[in-house]
C-alpha cells in the first residue's frame, strides 16, 4: 500500500519524502571514525533519444542516450544518503557530477570512496589506487561490492531497468520514488549484506 500510495504522489511535490528518508547527516550512523564515511558512485538510466540527436546524452556503458545519478551510501549502514540527478551522461562525467554539488557537502578531515572515475580530487575521494595495506584494499573492495548491489536494486524496478519513453523532465521524479522505496526496504527488513570497514 504504501508503494502505490507513493507512486500516486507523482505529480505533487516529494522533497518531504526525499528528506525524511535520504540525508547526507545519516552517513555518520555507526560511525567508527574512519575518515571515510560514505560510498560514491554515478550510475545510468537508459531514455528514448528525442530528435534531433545529440552526443550530450550518449552513454558508454549501453552505447546510447541516458541519464546519470551520483548516489552515495553510508559504509557502515548501507543506507542510501545521497542522490543527484538526473545529469545528460555524455556531457557530465562522474567527477564533473561530484564537483558541481556533493564535493561542497564533504567537510575537510573527511573523504568518500570511489571508483575510477572519481580520480582528481584526493583530499576529497579515495580511489581504488589509495588503499594504504591490502586490507584496507579489500575492505574498499567489499564496500563497492555493497554499493554496485544499491545501483542493481534500483534498476530492479521497470522504470529504471528499460528504456524510459515518457518526458525526461520527470524521470527524476521516478528516480527519486524508486530511491525513497529502496531507502524504506533497507530499513524494513532488506538491509544489505555486511561489511567490515
Amino acid at each position: 500500500m504504501f508503494i502505490v500510495s507513493l507512486f500516486a504522489l507523482l505529480d505533487s511535490d516529494l522533497s518531504f519524502f526525499h528528506c525524511a528518508q535520504i540525508m547526507w547527516l545519516h552517513r555518520f550512523e555507526n560511525d567508527k571514525g574512519k575518515e571515510s564515511k560514505a560510498t560514491v558512485d554515478a550510475t545510468d538510466y537508459m531514455v528514448y533519444q528525442y530528435k534531433p540527436w545529440s552526443k550530450k546524452w550518449y552513454s558508454h556503458k549501453f552505447k546510447g542516450p541516458g541519464v546519470r545519478y551520483e548516489i552515495a551510501i553510508c559504509i557502515q549502514t548501507g543506507k542510501i544518503v545521497w542522490i543527484n540527478g538526473p545529469y545528460p551522461c555524455g556531457a557530465w562525467p562522474d567527477m564533473k557530477i561530484f564537483r558541481h554539488r556533493l564535493i561542497h557537502r564533504i567537510p575537510d578531515g573527511e573523504r568518500v570512496e570511489g571508483d575510477k572515475g572519481y580520480r582528481g580530487a584526493p583530499n576529497k575521494v579515495r580511489t581504488p589506487g589509495m588503499a594504504v595495506s591490502k586490507a584496507d584494499a579489500r575492505a574498499k573492495q567489499r564496500a563497492a561490492q555493497r554499493h554496485e548491489t544499491i545501483n542493481r536494486r534500483l534498476k530492479q524496478w521497470g522504470c529504471l531497468k528499460q528504456v524510459f519513453r515518457h518526458d525526461i523532465n520527470r524521470h527524476g521524479v521516478y528516480f527519486g520514488c524508486v530511491a525513497i522505496c529502496t531507502q524504506v526496504a533497507l530499513r524494513n527488513g532488506e538491509p544489505l549484506f555486511c561489511t567490515k570497514y
